[in-house]
């Protein structure tokens, strides 16, 4: 049976079309901070108070320390959230914040406990 004339064949010299994984989710970003926390705690894009978008960023850079993509970043964070408990929407990034800021303190002050140890000398 002859093969349709407008049926296209495909032939084996043409290179397979591969698409690159994005490394972020929505790529758009807004003072920095990518727009998919805005949306998990509902903060407005259009006038983000700065006390909201210093929480953000301080959320952000915490999240991202450990990650490689804004996807694994922001499964860290609802792994948190779900640590944290459930306060609500209103609550929640506020909840989130004091956790970060707390933990990055103690970073802080046990690198400076370690700085000020003495050598062992054995």
């Amino acid at each position: 049976m002859p093969i349709a004339k407008t049926a296209s064949q495909v032939t084996g010299t043409e290179a397979p079309v591969h698409s690159v994984p994005p490394s972020t989710i929505s790529n758009y970003e807004v003072a920095n901070i990518p727009i998919d926390y805005y949306y998990r705690y509902s903060v407005d894009i259009s006038a983000p108070s700065e006390a909201d978008k210093e929480k953000l960023q301080l959320i952000h850079e915490w999240a991202k320390k450990d990650s490689e993509t804004l996807g694994d970043a922001l499964i860290k964070l609802s792994k948190l959230e779900g640590q944290l408990g459930w306060s609500g929407f209103d609550k929640m990034m506020d909840k989130v914040h004091r956790y970060v800021k707390l933990t990055l303190q103690m970073e802080d002050l046990d690198k400076r406990r370690q700085s000020l140890e003495r050598p062992k000398w054995f």
